[in-house]
């Protein structure tokens, strides 16, 4: 609910979806780190009393969203500014939620001493499954976001009062007991003894390793990074499908439920071969990205992702340590979580100029699984106090190899990345934009083409006699061709042209002398890259036209143009910001065609590039364009190698007398399907992707 609320703020980008997952295990972290201090306390009294306090301190943040909505700062790198309105909306509730786990498997061990907690934990695992499998389902296409939070905080009100309940049910039962022997040598969250001595006096149990601690933080440090290289691979380098997003998660999930609920789910050796028969797939899906068919690559990628998860999670369940130490053990677990969201989110992007944190975190997985598959061998070995020098070659070598696996996979990549004639690379919070020049082909044939993930953005030809051809999704047939033309003949002047989403600027090919064309484009990256490698918009300047760009969100610039009173009076305005087939709901909201309508001129026409290979938009636009009163004509454009354009769907809006009074549109038109008109209206309170799924 969160992550959909944030999405239209930063422009719908997959990141933003990376940056919740961040959220969510830092303050996972801060409510086992909370649990655990709760748990040195000795008196059952007191925690019950504390917790209660936390508990109708989470009533401080409600409602949990913003009245003004998130907003975007003016960064291109916005991980800060969201964690930071993520906290201040939900930070609060989210830190005692998150706390529960440990706090309420430390009191059943003090109300029911000697019986294992674990599997309480694989039940929690198998709600959040339910949760996160059921809001798309269910909760998302049923009730808009308010409707969404206020139940939110009605069951947050119940679980306060049952948590609160059961926190002094066991004070009263823990306050009541006789301590036994010893206890004094217990922590105070109740843990049970390891047992009787010889005397039959019950002793603590022996605090684990310290090689246990650090693969604790280890292996959950690989769990959760590999998930999030797994949904960073999927969204930026397959398929950027928000439905999408939810199945690394419910993957990671499903095997926390299995290693936790009983050692017959996670044989250790059948692990072990699902790990290696994964490899492959993995490999092939990342080296061969383009050649490979997506749901192949996904298959490959997810498997992978379950094996990797498996055996990590399988190798937490079996060092699981006594209950005493249980709040410590699910501490590590959590900083492991956030450390691995920290690395992938945060330092990835800083590091590598592509999306490497794939093949790092798969590598580190596997020799962190092979670590803890030795580690009777390695406590026997310092047991039995080996030669320093052989430990410290031991050590200094696993160090180098772990070191070693980013350089080897950058080298891997660059490589590759040459063999693909990439001339220019950028990452920034928005994904990875590659610019390719094609110098093997013919020389009429040769171009340079802008890809940001799995979408093309945009191509030009080098040859000078080709060089302002318009290519791509706006070649002639195409239904912004066909909207500029018709505006010009009708008009018979210059036109104001805006474009939502720059990509190559291919659109300024149509630009002629006296026009206007002002782009708009959230991503700084993609200008820099656009009049660095393609001409399209210089040569619109050159031949008369006044093109201009605007940074940031378009929804956003907009509304404060709007609101200075500056309405561009468009003749023409163009939607095309669904880069990787992410959908910023924002921009197809009844709310939003609204602005679009006080932008454009009272004769303008909306023109929505609807091109998508999971979604059918084109009836979203319709059902919008119904709601004002509007026709809307569907155009489809078809694909031409040699020309290079490509396959574009095209949906223009616009006053009857305006589409009428162009015989050539409506016969350029395709004809509605009869389930357009059945299209969900899609609102900023309320919008679901999947009744609109191909």
């Amino acid at each position: 609910m969160l992550g959909k609320a944030v999405l239209p703020a930063f422009g719908g980008t997959p990141a933003v979806w990376l940056t919740c997952l961040l959220f969510f295990q830092v303050l996972l972290l801060g409510g086992y780190l909370y649990a655990y201090g709760l748990g040195r306390v000795r008196s059952p009294r007191a925690q019950a009393a504390l917790h209660v306090l936390v508990l109708a301190a989470m009533f401080l943040w409600l409602p949990i969203l913003p009245r003004g909505g998130f907003v975007a700062g003016s960064s291109d790198q916005p991980v800060g500014e969201i964690l930071r309105q993520l906290l201040a909306s939900v930070g609060g509730p989210f830190l005692a939620l998150a706390a529960t786990g440990p706090l309420l498997q430390s009191w059943f061990v003090r109300r029911w001493p000697g019986r294992s907690p674990y599997r309480l934990y694989a039940l929690s695992n198998f709600g959040s499954l339910l949760a996160l499998l059921g809001y798309p389902l269910f909760v998302e296409p049923a009730l808009d976001l308010g409707q969404q939070a206020r139940l939110w905080s009605a069951g947050l009100a119940v679980f306060a009062v049952a948590c609160a309940t059961w926190a002094w049910g066991v004070a009263r039962k823990g306050a009541g007991a006789t301590a036994p022997a010893g206890a004094a040598d217990l922590p105070a969250a109740g843990a049970v003894t390891g047992g009787p001595s010889a005397s039959g006096v019950a002793v603590p149990a022996a605090r684990p390793p310290a090689l246990d601690a650090w693969l604790w933080l280890a292996l959950s440090t690989c769990g959760s990074a590999l998930l999030l290289a797994t949904t960073s691979q999927i969204s930026q380098n397959v398929a950027a499908v928000p439905l999408l997003w939810v199945v690394p998660l419910a993957l990671y999930l499903v095997t926390f439920i299995l290693c936790f609920d009983h050692p017959r789910w996670c044989r250790r050796n059948v692990v072990a071969w699902l790990l290696a028969a994964s490899l492959p797939g993995s490999a092939l899906a990342v080296g061969f990205e383009h050649r490979l068919a997506i749901s192949t690559q996904i298959v490959a990628l997810c498997f992978t992702l379950f094996a990797g998860c498996m055996a990590c999670h399988s190798e937490l369940a079996r060092l699981a340590p006594h209950p005493r130490w249980l709040t410590s053990f699910y501490l590590l677990i959590a900083a492991g979580g956030a450390l691995g969201g920290v690395l992938v989110t945060i330092v990835a992007p800083r590091v590598f100029e592509v999306v490497l944190e794939y093949p790092a975190a798969l590598a580190a997985t596997c020799v962190t699984v092979l670590v803890a598959r030795r580690r009777d061998t390695l406590l026997a070995r310092r047991a039995s106090r080996g030669r320093p020098a052989r430990r410290l070659a031991t050590a200094l070598g696993a160090l180098l190899l772990v070191a070693g696996l980013p350089a080897a996979a950058s080298a891997g990549w660059r490589v590759l990345l040459d063999q693909r004639d990439v001339v220019a690379v950028t990452r920034n919070f928005y994904g990875v934009i590659l610019v390719t020049q094609s110098e093997r082909d013919e020389p009429a044939r040769r171009r340079i083409t802008m890809t940001h993930g799995t979408t093309l953005h945009g191509m030009q030809f080098t040859d000078p006699a080709r060089r302002g051809v318009a290519t791509a999704y706006y070649g002639p047939g195409s239904g912004v061709q066909l909207a500029l033309d018709a505006q010009r003949r009708r008009l018979g002047r210059p036109l104001r042209v805006g474009v939502v989403g720059m990509g190559a600027g291919t659109l300024a090919a149509w630009a002629q002398r006296g026009d206007v064309m002002r782009f708009y484009e959230i991503n700084p990256a993609v200008v820099e890259l656009a009049d660095r490698w393609f001409t399209f918009r210089q040569d619109a300047v050159a031949r008369g036209a006044a093109v201009d760009v605007q940074l940031g969100d378009a929804r956003r610039v907009l509304q404060e143009q709007l609101d200075a009173g500056q309405a561009q009076a468009f003749d023409v305005l163009v939607v095309d910001a669904f880069s990787s087939d992410a959908i910023p709901v924002h921009l197809l909201t009844e709310e939003c065609f609204g602005l679009y309508r006080r932008h454009l001129a009272a004769d303008g026409l909306l023109a929505m590039h609807v091109s998508n290979l999971f979604l059918e938009l084109a009836p979203v636009v319709r059902r919008l364009a119904d709601e004002r009163g509007q026709p809307a004509l569907y155009l489809i454009a078809q694909a031409d190698a040699e020309a290079g354009t490509t396959g574009a769907e095209w949906v223009l809006v616009g006053e009857a007398a305006v589409l009428d009074a162009e015989p050539a549109l409506a016969a350029a038109a395709t004809p509605w399907a009869a389930a357009a008109r059945a299209a969900p209206l899609w609102t900023d309170a309320h919008s679901s992707l999947w009744p609109v799924l191909r």
